[in-house]
Order: structure tokens, then sequence, then C-alpha cells
């Protein structure tokens, strides 16, 4: 017995197939959404002091080679990382962490002035950094977004480089998760920075002071 309407579909599907106009991968799944993912915090209460009277430029950070990416980076084991597929940073990490050290710098209302990398020129000191380490470690029960930052506060005015460091530190936080999940990372990593910046801004109004 016969179809003649089966061959005719067997037909047109197979034009369909030919011309590129049917997309069975479309067919079968929509495409997955990749999930993007910032750090957010209120800018840290610092306690109140004497305005130091130095204007400070906040340079671009550098990044470990690690972590030169938009990708969210994990640790599995040691000597084992990945990357997430779906879930990456809006941002790369270091941009993230000298506008937030910028912003926040500004909020304390500690020092004269506070300019972003676009404006050193019209600066006394400039902070320089380095994003060391910004990881999700997964090798605990409880995943840890854990930060490292090398900072540095340098005087443009100093006549020689040695004369010019003021302050050179690596500050380190590590913070759990609230469960395991990239959003849950994002939250802890956001209040490692904050916890970070606190402890930045207030070294560096203390190193200023002392040369007022």
């Amino acid at each position: 017995m016969k179809y003649p309407n089966a061959n005719i579909a067997a037909v047109v599907l197979s034009f369909l197939f030919v011309t590129g106009c049917f997309n069975l991968t479309e067919l079968i799944q929509p495409p997955l959404e990749v999930h993007l993912y910032t750090l957010e915090y209120t800018s840290p209460a610092i306690k109140a002091g004497p305005q130091a009277n130095f204007v400070i430029g906040i340079d671009e950070f550098t990044t470990a080679p690690n972590y030169a990416t938009r990708d969210m980076i994990y640790k599995k084991k040691d000597f084992l990382v990945a990357e997430y597929i779906y879930h990456r940073w809006q941002i790369p990490p270091a941009k993230m962490v000298s506008y937030l050290l910028e912003r926040d710098m500004r909020s304390a209302e500690l020092f004269k002035g506070v300019y972003g990398c676009d404006n050193l020129t019209r600066t006394d000191v400039v902070v320089e950094g380095c994003v060391d380490k910004f990881l999700e470690n997964d090798t605990t029960d409880d995943w840890q977004a854990e930060l490292a930052l090398h900072i540095t506060l340098r005087d443009v005015t100093a006549a020689t480089a040695a004369d010019s460091i003021l302050l050179q530190r690596q500050y380190e936080a590590s913070q759990p998760c609230d469960r395991n999940h990239p959003r849950a990372f994002a939250g802890a990593m956001s209040l490692a920075m904050e916890r970070l910046s606190a402890a930045i801004i207030e070294d560096v109004h203390t190193v200023l002071m002392v040369r007022e």
C-alpha cells in the first residue's frame, strides 16, 4: 500500500535540509543562556578621621595570568582548575576591583580627592595593584571565594623610584559561599572585596597622615 503524503513529506524535509532552512539543533533545544555576574556591596563604613591632604589616583589593576579572563574560575582539586561554560563575569576581575576601590575611597571622604586611571596626572599619589587570586575553591564541603590583591602606594612626586614607594602589601580574604552555586560565589566574592577594600583604605590613610 502506498502513502503519497508520506512521500511528499520526505521530499519536503530533504529539500529543507539541503537548502539549510531546517536546523535540527534548534528543534531539539533552545540555545542555553549565559549568566553574567558582577560584584555588589555597599561601600564600607570607614571610621571617621581627619582628611589626608592628598589627591589619590587609582590605576587600573593588572591581573595574574590565571585570572586575565572573564571566565569564572573554580578549583576542583590540587593543581586542577576549570571554568564555567554558562556563567561568566560581566567585566574582567581587575577592572571590577580597581573601580570598586576607587568608588569606596571616594565614599570614605578621607582624602582630598580621588581619581580613576583617566586622571592620574592630577594626583599626588597613585594606588597600583594586581589581582593575584580571584577563585572559587571547591575543595571543601562549603565552597570558598578566595581573593588576593597586591597593593602598592606610590608618591608620583618622589625624586627616585625607591623613594616613591610608600606602601607595598599583600591583602587576602576567604569568604564561604552560602550555597554551592556560581551566584553564591559572586556574593561571597563581593563580601571578600568589601573587607579588603576597607583594609586598604585604612592603611593608605594611615600612611598618608604620617606624611602630613
